[in-house]
């Protein structure tokens, strides 16, 4: 079984930031602010929430596509 710790040594090296394409206190922001507390208590790293709603999802996706690919951004959506 992987687990968290036998990923890379000292990874993540800054907060990550969870992008959610939603407004805050929904479904979504409710559920992944559950599961990136643990993450983050998993990691030893602060993980920050980013609620980008509008466009259907759309803002908050572009959001991430845009982004400098440094692995420590991740987002959820809803369909």
């Amino acid at each position: 079984m992987w687990t968290v710790a036998d990923g890379a040594a000292g990874y993540p090296e800054r907060p990550l930031r969870y992008v959610i394409p939603s407004a805050a206190g929904g479904g979504p922001d409710v559920a992944a602010r559950v599961v990136m507390q643990q993450l983050g208590r998993q990691l030893g790293q602060r993980v920050n929430i980013d609620n980008r709603p509008g466009a259907s999802g759309v803002i908050g996706t572009e959001l991430l596509a845009r982004a400098r690919p440094t692995a420590t951004r991740s987002a959820t959506g809803t369909s």
